[in-house]
């Protein structure tokens, strides 16, 4: 993943406004949270800011679906 100056400067930003950036990890191929002290490693390391989560209801999501959904266990 190449990574260009302005998206560096994204990431690392939003790293120190409190936002959760996240390195892959290779072994497990995961997005795992970076350390709370990073040692950026731009050659070797991918980076990302997490999206957040959003919570929707059964509801919402039948909505943005178009149609009914059935929970089964």
């Amino acid at each position: 993943m190449k990574t260009n100056t302005r998206e560096k400067i994204e990431i690392m930003q939003a790293h120190l406004d409190g936002s959760v950036v996240e390195f892959l990890d290779v072994a497990s191929g995961e997005y795992l949270p970076v350390p709370y002290r990073p040692k950026w490693n731009w050659g070797r390391i991918a980076y990302r800011i997490k999206t957040p989560t959003k919570e929707m209801t059964v509801k919402e999501i039948e909505e943005a679906l178009g149609y009914t959904i059935k929970v089964v266990k």
